[in-house]
């Protein structure tokens, strides 16, 4: 069943979205009420956007947003009604991983590297007929050895998709830039978060992953092993915080090297 959040980021991805010429020094776009595009009423759209978003501020304004995939969205401060238009400005978030993008591949270049990288590739079994989530896909490690049917990969580092891109220009697939708390798209055949990515999930992102599966889907999750210091914060100087799987999700667990892989599926 598709949940509110993702029924209201179906609307707003869905729209007519016009640049805001006469703001220069605030980038953004707009869609107008009166273009609505959806079953979902753009009322609607607003309440959520009011009940659920969080605080920002501009220029001393309080401001309530919600963030779907690259943008965050929101409304000035009129009444529901008399509301004509819904502002979206592209998130531009640095994060730790942005300063290893650069380098990550270079981290992964040895025997082991490589044959881990195999292994794993060779457990997710065949996906060239299949829709694939790559949650926290990075520089592209499964597109360097396989292209799935259909390819979503998120991952909240700008800089890690750029280099993504530039290995792999050709690549068919859809690559967003974006958490996926708020992530907005469609239901996969499999879903795989590599070698460590799950371990940066929240609770509730890993409570999502089974929502977002088609019939007969399964996911593929790989989380580090408790105490393990991943190699690239080590090579790269950077301290995030990670956590093990800790059974929240349903599936068959097993220890693989350093991390623990976790399956299941619909």
């Amino acid at each position: 069943m598709t949940s509110d959040f993702e029924a209201i980021g179906h609307a707003l991805i869905s729209q007519q979205w016009i640049f805001a010429k006469t703001m220069p020094e605030n980038p953004h776009e707009y869609a107008l009420r009166k273009n609505w595009q959806h079953d979902i009423s753009f009322e609607a759209v607003v309440k959520y956007i009011r009940l659920h978003g969080y605080e920002a501020l501009y220029r001393g304004r309080s401001y309530r947003q919600i963030d779907i995939n690259e943008h965050f969205y929101w409304t000035m401060g009129a009444p529901i009604r008399d509301t004509i238009l819904i502002n979206r400005k592209i998130k531009c978030m640095p994060v730790a991983y942005d300063q290893v993008a650069p380098v990550y591949d270079s981290l992964f270049l040895d025997g082991e590297s490589l044959e881990e990288n195999q292994a794993v590739i060779d457990m997710l079994g065949d996906l060239q007929d299949k829709s694939v989530l790559d949650v926290g896909c990075g520089t592209g490690l499964l597109l360097d050895y396989t292209l799935p049917q259909r390819y979503t990969g998120i991952d909240p580092s700008r800089a890690m998709l750029e280099r993504l891109l530039q290995k792999h220009p050709g690549q068919r697939g859809t690559v967003l830039c974006t958490p996926l708390r708020s992530f907005v798209g469609g239901r996969y055949d499999v879903i795989i978060a590599l070698f460590g990515a799950a371990s940066y999930l929240t609770y509730e992102e890993l409570q999502r992953i089974p929502d977002l599966l088609a019939p007969g889907g399964r996911y593929f999750l790989m989380f580090y092993k408790e105490g393990y210091v991943p190699i690239t914060h080590i090579k790269a100087g950077i301290h995030l915080t990670t956590k093990t799987f800790d059974g929240s999700l349903p599936g068959a667990a097993q220890e693989y090297h350093n991390f623990v892989i976790v399956e299941g599926g619909l």
